[in-house]
Order: structure tokens, then sequence, then C-alpha cells
């Protein structure tokens, strides 16, 4: 570890301890990432089957919501370190971890002949994470950054590719990279598919391959991607699992025939948010290209924003086109970001470089920041470890009630009930394996009431259990 870099390698831990690592410590997760992490422990402990995962024996018993590869990994993790709550934290970690690495990895790929620029790869990881959709999703489980995971993958392998000396060398990445097309599909679908720009960006920007050698790759990775699509759609069953996705969600969101979850009356609606949660970095790179303007204008000439332009590109293809539908929220920008992070670490890295230079030549100043970014480290790490076991405050209510309910009611039972939430069905089921039957709801011995949308029960069958909940309170049937 380079001391003249420490000051970017202690402000990538700051915000990764203030920001993101209390998201994988604490109880509490998002509505989705609780029932992704059901799924994969359904998988695991041999309820439902890969192609046909089950939620709940009342809600979802066949999920088809989306492709199941994200549910398939996660279910490894859940044989390897059974089934603690613990288990889909370590999995969100495990896919923040190896992300972090391939921006690093493609960093150092792109500046493999500027060892001063090279050696700055901590920037894109402080503007990747310094974005609200990163520290606030990675850690929720949801299935975009495992999706994401795959994208710069393949983006990585395509890197290599053009960067060998001959064809046949470049082969191989081009089927892997094909592979990981697969894998980003496979985890969120056709959103994931939009590696198979890079090679052509890469012709744009650098024209290092020829035009027909690009279109020739590229159409040897849609080869690889479509012929993996056909093995796997010739079992029936993983047939009709996917066409299941396809009429349930695919086509239905893109028809507006889903308009109760995310849909934007704007299909611009994306773009805007892109913009909003993109703010840290843009005024990082808006203020250090007119303090190099104004010293410095030949910066501009640089040839690193080549490299920028390249992984500004990729992100806009990776984000742009979920304009198509109308069902959009901010998170689905999760596998676009690192691209966009690294282009803007690109567009400020010369001034980085000197800048940093410069301070180093003045050495008391040096030394006090680096004490200073040392003590806040350390702040950091504690406040961490202070949100080990803790309940977000949106959780708060839902998770207390359940608690408590989860203490009466017979674990593996099942309730009535005239309540419906994600929360709801989430929690019973990951804390309690307790499921909840909407539909014939006097039929079990308890019975769950929200009681913001319904009232107290007239039927005299069922008798208050004093639990003293908050919003969902339970009724016992009487003997």
């Amino acid at each position: 570890m380079s001391k003249r870099h420490f000051v970017l390698y202690a402000l990538f831990l700051i915000l990764f301890f203030l920001c993101a690592a209390p998201g994988f410590v604490m109880r509490s997760m998002y509505n989705d990432g609780i029932w992704y992490a059901i799924l994969s422990k359904n998988l695991s402990e041999g309820i439902g089957s890969f192609w046909n995962p089950q939620l709940t024996a009342t809600v979802f018993p066949s999920f088809h919501e989306h492709p199941p590869l994200v549910f398939g990994f996660q279910s490894l993790f859940f044989d390897l370190f059974g089934g603690s709550l613990m288990t889909e934290r370590v999995f969100a970690f495990v896919i923040f971890a190896l992300s972090a690495l391939l921006i690093v990895a493609l960093w150092k790929k792109a500046f493999q002949l500027n060892e001063n620029l090279r050696s700055l790869w901590p920037i894109p990881l402080i503007l990747w994470i310094a974005n609200e959709v990163v520290y606030l999703f990675y850690p929720g489980n949801i299935l975009e950054p495992t999706m994401g995971l795959f994208t710069l993958l393949a983006t990585y392998l395509l890197l290599h590719a053009v960067s060998t000396t001959s064809n046949k060398r470049a082969i191989p990445y081009l089927i892997l990279a094909g592979v990981s097309l697969i894998g980003a599909s496979l985890s969120k679908g056709f959103v994931g598919l939009f590696p198979l720009a890079v090679l052509g960006i890469h012709w744009l920007i650098f024209r290092k391959w020829t035009f027909s050698k690009m279109l020739l790759g590229s159409l040897g990775v849609l080869g690889v991607l479509l012929l993996g699509y056909w093995a796997i759609l010739s079992n029936p069953t993983a047939a009709e699992s996917l066409q299941q996705y396809i009429d349930s969600q695919v086509m239905a969101s893109i028809k507006a025939e889903r308009t109760s979850y995310h849909h934007r009356d704007s299909r611009f609606y994306i773009i805007r948010r892109l913009i909003e949660v993109s703010i840290p970095a843009i005024i990082v790179l808006v203020l250090s290209l007119y303090l190099s303007f104004k010293r410095k204008p030949k910066d501009f000439n640089t040839s690193t924003f080549k490299v920028g332009y390249f992984f500004l590109l990729i992100g806009i293809s990776g984000s742009f086109p979920l304009m198509i539908s109308p069902k959009q929220s901010f998170y689905y920008l999760v596998p676009a970001l690192p691209f966009f992070a690294l282009a803007m670490g690109a567009f400020v890295a010369p001034i980085v470089h000197t800048s940093l230079g410069r301070f180093t030549s003045a050495p008391k100043l040096h030394q006090r920041l680096n004490w200073g970014l040392s003590v806040l480290l350390l702040g950091a790490f504690l406040f961490s470890l202070s949100k080990i076991g803790s309940v977000s405050t949106q959780d708060q209510v839902s998770v207390t009630d359940i608690e408590k309910i989860g203490a009466i009611v017979p674990t593996g039972s099942t309730l009535g009930a005239k309540a419906y939430t994600a929360q709801l069905v989430g929690y019973l089921y990951r804390y309690y394996k307790i499921n909840i039957d909407t539909t014939n709801q006097l039929n079990y011995p308890y019975l769950i009431i929200d009681n913001t949308k319904h009232p107290v029960p007239k039927t005299g069958q069922f008798e208050a259990v004093n639990l003293e909940t908050q919003r969902f309170d339970l009724y016992r049937k009487k003997e």
C-alpha cells in the first residue's frame, strides 16, 4: 500500500464503513432481499426446485417473477453456512467484494500502460460507493448486484480479448464472456445483455480491432449466448419456467399491465434518477476539471479521456434501455453504475495524480491529514460495529410485532390473515417459517389483522391475544 495513496484508501474505507457496512450487519433487510433469501434457503432445504422455486406454501408456491440463477447460487451459501440470518448477508457481501475487485481489475486493464494512473484504482471505488444506490442496495440482497457482477466479468473478459495478440487467444475470452452474459440474463433478465455492445464501443473509441473483426467477435459472443439458451430451453421444465417469467414479468411490464409496483408515468424517470444519484461524482468531476482547466488546459487533451468515454458509453448502454419499460426503480441502475464510476474516475485521475504529488511535497500537512483520516476511519468502523443486529427505522414496527407473534404461533404453521405486506410475508417466514393465508382467513387457529386497514373482527370465533403490538394484531380462535 503506497503511503502517497493512503488518502484514497482511507476515503474508500470511511465511506464503506459509514454507508455500506451497516447494511451488511443489520437484522432487517430490503423487502425483496428477504424474499430472495427465503427462496434460496428453501432450495437449500429441498423445498421447491431450481426452475420452480417456492416462497411460502401460500404466497408464490411457484415463483416465476425472476429467473432463478441468483437463488441457486445463494442456496449454496445456505448449504455451506446454514440457515442463520447472516448467511444472506455473507452472500451479499461476497457479491459486493467481487464487484469491487472487478472494478479495480477493469481500471488496471484500462491503464495497464500508465503506471501512475494504474495505481489510482481507489478513485473509481470511491465514486462508486459514494452513490446511494450502491451503499443502500448491495447490502439489500437484491438481484441486480449479482447481475452486475456478471456484466463486469463479461466486460473484463472482452477487454482481455481485444488485448490479445492473436485471434486464437481471443476465442476463449469471447466464449467465457458469452457464458457470463448467460449468467447475467439468468439473474435478472434481458437487461443483463448490454455488454454485447462492449466490442462495438471499444472499436468506436480505440479502433484497435478492424470493424470486421469487431463484428465477428460480437457475433461470436452472441452465438455462445444463443447456443447456451438453446441448451437450456431444450429442457421442458426450464422452458416453461422462463416462459412464465417472460409472460408475467417482461411482457406485462412493457405493456404497462403491472401498475401497482414501480410504475412510472414518464419513461425518463430512470434518467432523472441516474443524474440525481450521480450528483456526488458529478460535483467531484466538475470541480476537478474546472481547477485543472484554470491551471493547465492541456489536461483536456490527455488520452485518458478516451478511457472515460469508453466506460461512459458502456454505462449508458446499461441504463438508457431501461426506458423501454414504464416499470422502473432507481436500483435497476446497479449494474451500470460501476461503469459510470470508472468513466468519471478516468476523467479526474490525471488531476488527482498531479494534486497528490503537490500534496506529498508538504510532509507535515500530509501527515496531519493522514492522522485525521485514520481517526475518521476508526470512528466509521466503530459506527458500523454499533449497527450489528439492529433494525432499520422503516422495519422497526413490523419486526417488533412479528417477533411477538412468532413467540406465540407455532413455527411452521399457517395464519389466517387480513393483512398483506412484503415485510409481513417475508419476516414471518424467514424468522419462523410461518405462512399467511389471505383467502381462507377464518379457517386457522390464529388470525392476524393489519389494524391500519381492517377493524376488529366482529365474529365471535376469535379473541384478541394481548401482545401490545402496534400494527399487526393477533387473534386466537376460541375453543
